[in-house]
Parts: structure tokens; sequence; C-alpha cells
């Protein structure tokens, strides 16, 4: 397993990447060639777009005031845990 990967498991962030990991059951996602899909007009999103949307559905009623306070309070959240996790990333 590629260390980077192992320690987001380990600190429980992996939830909080924007990217699927490829681990377990989506080991191959990162070996995906897009470039047939390009080739036959897949587009991509303009960043700001993608930052917007995801802002947008974060306080949409997609997401329970649970989901939202689980991540930014609390003795589990990530916002309670991310000085801890920073340094424990310089530490390696």
């Amino acid at each position: 397993m590629i260390p980077d990967y192992e320690f987001l498991r380990e600190h429980r962030v992996g939830f909080a990447v924007p990217w699927i990991m490829p681990m377990g059951d989506n080991a191959g996602s990162a070996l995906v060639d897009n470039l047939l899909a390009i080739e036959n007009g897949l587009t991509f999103t303009p960043l700001a777009q993608s930052v917007r949307d995801v802002y947008e559905w974060w306080h949409s009623d997609a997401v329970t005031e649970e989901r939202r306070e689980n991540m930014v309070s609390g003795q589990r959240s990530l916002i309670a845990r991310e000085a801890a996790i920073i340094a424990a990333w310089k530490a390696l």
C-alpha cells in the first residue's frame, strides 16, 4: 500500500480527500485511461464551478446538519484533529 494512503487511512481522513484512493476494491481506479473518452467528447468542469457546486451541495438539504456538525465540531471532528494530523505528517 502507498504510505501516503496508509497515513490517511490510519488518521481516518480518507473521506475528506477529493479523489478515490486506489486501495482495496478501488485499487484499479487510478489505472483507468480517459484518453478514449476525451477523444469522444468528454469535457471537464472548471474548478471554480466544481467548488461552487460542492459548496452549494454541502449547505443543501442533501447533507444533514448532523453530518456538517460532525465534520467541524466535537473531539473526533476533522477540525479538532487537524493540528495533530499535520504534526504527525511532519514527523514522518
